[in-house]
């Protein structure tokens, strides 16, 4: 039967591949979850096919050659849609190495990228073979790089290990800095109050002082500046050289003072 844009098919042929519509849309709901994706996987399946037809060797099964159109047209789907958009959540990738999921293991980019490509195209191949298994998860054991980029591979995990020691180093300094910087921080505000208030009671005192003298001196002026005055000098002159001479004593000699000597001797 000829369509067009499409080889001439047989009859038979053609029965028997749409005798699996059913089936095959099935298998395409399954590995789409979505309707509209489901049906156009299955007829770019019956494309393929159809333009493939000669390919067929007729007496083997049709079934399960639609089958692995299918299942690999969906894979080829999902490369193709992880080559064209690939998100990548630039806070997930510095958050990563710390955010242990919920297996327990450190998620990591690579590790996510593993579980949303390689899943789909796990469960799609264990659906067409009708296994009845759900994959929940991908994790790979043992992996050596190739030889050609085994070198990069090595920089790559040397990498992260200098960025997770170079974390723990900033954070123990930190924890150690702070700390000290608070303490210093509280020690200097303490002192401040604390000079604050004695300098506040002084004032106070001076002030309580001055007061008390001011209502004596109004009572008798004279008493409290003569007064005033020998406190004064009492708080002078025991921190001065004094050199006393008696009158009369010496009015008929040239009294001596060492000056030079005075004003060498330390004060």
């Amino acid at each position: 039967m000829a369509r067009q844009g499409l080889p001439v098919v047989s009859l038979a042929f053609e029965a028997e591949a749409l005798a699996s519509l059913d089936s095959l849309y099935r298998a395409a709901l399954r590995l789409t979850r979505v309707p509209a994706d489901a049906e156009d996987l299955v007829q770019e399946t019956y494309l393929k096919a159809f333009r493939s037809a000669d390919r067929f060797e007729p007496g083997t099964n049709l079934r399960a050659w639609l089958f692995t159109i299918l299942h690999n047209t969906a894979r080829n789907r999902v490369r193709d849609r992880a080559r064209d958009t690939v998100s990548v959540d630039s806070e997930f990738v510095d958050r990563a190495a710390e955010l242990p999921p919920a297996g327990g293991a450190v998620e990591t980019p690579e590790t996510r990228l593993i579980r949303e490509t390689l899943t789909p195209e796990l469960q799609a191949a264990l659906d067409g073979y009708g296994a009845g298994v759900r994959v929940e998860n991908i994790q790979l054991q043992d992996v050596e790089a190739p030889e050609a980029v085994r070198e990069a591979f090595a920089d790559v995990a040397s990498a992260q290990q200098d960025r997770e020691r170079a974390v723990l180093e900033a954070q123990g300094y930190a924890d150690k800095v702070v700390p000290e910087a608070r303490g210093r921080s509280e020690e200097a505000v303490n002192l401040a109050h604390a000079y604050h208030e004695r300098r506040i009671l002084e004032a106070q005192g001076e002030t309580e002082g001055f007061r008390a003298v001011l209502g004596e001196y109004k009572k008798a002026p004279e008493v409290t500046r003569q007064r005033l005055y020998l406190e004064t000098l009492e708080a002078i002159l025991p921190r001065m050289d004094k050199v006393i001479l008696e009158t009369g004593a010496t009015d008929k000699l040239l009294p001596y003072l060492p000056l030079g000597r005075r004003l060498e001797a330390p004060r």
